[in-house]
């Protein structure tokens, strides 16, 4: 009589068969939630004087897959009106600029400068500046600032690149959010669903993989109590995979890269603003100043949110906006040499128009404080401005319509005061600080596991001692 047949019972092929079967139903679960999960359009309502853009774009200049034509058409698409070029330690020339710019599109050319401290951005930047053979970083920035550049640290706490040197001083801002170094920081799992959604929607494969930049984020509050320092989001898009120097994957695409977290830039609201015709230059000295915010847009458009303090007008508060309306005045008088395809709109004179209703806050979109016109009982300061304290100074965000149900936090000085499930939120000030929001939306789609997702980060209000 012959034994009876074996069966197997070995652990790792029954491991194996499971997976065989687990995986592709997992697969078609995460296509399905993609299938069914529907994210908002890109194009939102900005406020009066709001763009919306991308900042630290590679080309095939340097490590990009795409020409600057094919960048600016992939930005269009994506509901923008502007984009910061900034390829690996080359810069474009100002004739490769102007032939690739449609008029009513800007493009803020700048590189991505490589130094002993790390890479930073320096924007309004042309292929003239003399670079030298210095590798030290406290040179490099020194040599583009007085090339007429602004400086922004860039992805300072990434995995492959950090700044390593805080006492450099000569710089503007530093990228609160790095689309890249985000990325990098995710998990295998993480990682493999947004690799599974991408066919299905690049869009939400990306938004699956936006994390809170913790690091960023104190280190910025850390190096604002001793000085401004704006805070901007770079895409650092390059929709390339590179092997051996070769590009092997034009992946994830431009298109894609775009729609996640966006820039957006605060002007005075004029015609011209609000119609799209605004030169790079304006935009940059907005960015400069902080009159901007980050938002991943992907989520839901941010266009029109608002973050602003208004205080009962003072002869102290007034004074205080004189003196911040004389500061913008200035560093727009000494804006660098930045590539012109637009006519400039004189945004220093446009200043006076940006009143405040006795009743009302304007929107942060307001560059300056209106104090100083004759009959103002408030005054109101948005991102990137100052306002000095006074009894009765509110700070308020609002954000867009339509928003599912968002989270507000407010910090002074780095530390939350206050968090509300709202769409908007009023809090009387308790004294002079650096104040500023962050708003948050849950993942949408069962494979968001509706965790809470950073949305909106604009720069602070600083609210000065009387």
């Amino acid at each position: 009589m012959s034994p009876p047949a074996r069966v197997s019972h070995h652990p790792i092929r029954r491991i194996l068969r499971a997976l065989a079967i687990l995986i592709p139903i997992y697969v078609l679960a995460v296509w399905l939630d993609a299938w069914f999960t529907h994210l908002p359009p890109l194009a939102g309502t900005p406020g009066p004087g709001e763009r919306v853009g991308i900042l630290h774009v590679h080309t095939n200049a340097s490590c990009g897959s795409g020409s600057l034509s094919e960048v600016i058409a992939s930005a269009k698409k994506a509901a923008l009106s502007f984009l910061a070029v900034t390829d690996h330690n080359v810069a474009m020339s100002r004739a490769a600029v102007e032939a690739a710019d449609p008029p009513e599109f800007a493009v803020i050319d700048g590189e991505e400068v490589s130094t002993s401290a790390g890479h930073y951005l320096a924007l309004g930047l042309t292929n003239a500046w003399p670079r030298g053979t210095s590798y030290d970083a406290h040179a490099l920035m020194a040599s583009t600032r007085a090339a007429g550049a602004v400086n922004f640290i860039a992805h300072p706490y990434g995995l492959r690149e950090k700044w390593r040197d805080w006492s450099v001083t000569d710089y503007e801002g530093m990228e609160i959010f790095n689309d890249d170094a985000i990325w990098r920081k995710n998990t295998i799992f993480d990682l493999f669903n947004a690799f599974i959604l991408y066919p299905v929607d690049s869009r939400l494969a990306l938004l699956r993989l936006a994390r809170t930049p913790h690091e960023n984020l104190a280190k910025w509050d850390e190096l604002q109590r001793s000085r401004p320092v704006a805070g901007i989001c770079g895409s650092d898009a390059h929709a390339a995979i590179s092997m051996s120097g070769h590009i092997i994957a034009r992946f994830p695409g431009y298109l894609a890269v775009f729609s996640l977290i966006r820039e957006h830039a605060l002007l005075p609201p004029t015609p011209a603003t609000d119609a799209g015709q605004t030169s790079a230059s304006a935009i940059l000295t907005a960015l400069k100043n902080g009159n901007s915010f980050c938002s991943v847009d992907a989520l839901y458009p941010a266009d029109g949110f608002t973050q602003t303090v208004t205080a009962p007008a003072t002869d102290g508060a007034t004074r205080g906006a004189r003196l911040h309306e004389a500061e913008i005045a200035e560093a727009n008088t000494n804006e660098g040499k930045l590539t012109e395809r637009k006519t400039d709109e004189a945004i220093t004179n446009d200043t006076k128009t940006n009143d405040v209703n006795a009743n009302e806050a304007k929107p942060s979109s307001a560059r300056t404080n209106a104090a100083t016109t004759p009959h103002a009982t408030t005054i109101t300061a948005g991102p990137g401005n100052s306002i000095a304290f006074v009894p009765g100074a509110v700070f308020h965000v609002h954000v867009p319509a339509g928003a599912p149900n968002p989270q507000i936090r407010v910090l002074r000085d780095g530390k939350e005061i206050a968090r509300e499930q709202s769409s908007s939120l009023d809090l009387v000030l308790p004294g002079p600080g650096l104040y500023r929001a962050e708003a948050y939306l849950r993942q949408p789609g069962l494979t968001g596991w509706r965790r809470w997702t950073l949305w909106v980060v604009p720069n602070p209000v600083r609210v000065t001692a009387p």
